[in-house]
């Protein structure tokens, strides 16, 4: 996490001298059963009880399958990044919010809006083809004012895993 401070004048993870902010990446891994998608409901309750945020506007829960993503309060990686997939039957599914609405705004400018962090529980279930189409998809929604926001090699936001 970071300090409200930081936050304020945009250099979160900045180090003296830089002028290019990174996200802050994180991992937390443990045995089966060790209590990471416990930490993620934490983490939930602390964003929604102190900082007033709200789960889908500032930060997200996602997880590669639908029972693990319910099993956290969020989305698939498929549903929020609107990342096209073939289904047990071998038909094409496409959420079909990438594309633009009414108003001529990408859906995923829109969900990105406000974001700050991604939390990506049972990350090694993600393949590296999935984990790039989301990133990919994000970088296409998130507002480039905050440099650290879009300049990463790695990642986008601050992404838990």
């Amino acid at each position: 996490m970071y300090e409200y401070t930081e936050e304020v004048s945009h250099q979160v993870n900045a180090t003296s001298g830089d002028r290019h902010w990174e996200p802050c990446f994180r991992m937390v891994h443990g045995l089966p059963g060790a209590g990471k998608s416990e930490l993620l409901k934490w983490i939930k309750t602390y964003f929604e009880t102190v900082w007033l945020w709200t789960i889908g506007i500032q930060f997200q829960f996602l997880a590669p399958m639908n029972m693990m993503a319910h099993g956290i309060g969020g989305e698939t990686l498929h549903s929020f990044g609107c990342i096209k997939f073939q289904n047990a039957e071998g038909t094409t599914v496409n959420p079909g919010v990438s594309h633009l609405g009414r108003d001529n705004v990408s859906k995923m400018v829109v969900k990105c809006k406000d974001l700050r962090f991604v939390f990506i529980d049972e990350f090694e279930a993600v393949g590296v083809r999935l984990a790039s189409d989301l990133e990919v998809s994000i970088l296409k929604g998130v507002p480039t004012k905050h440099s650290y926001r879009y300049h990463s090699p790695h990642g986008y936001l601050n992404q838990k895993g």
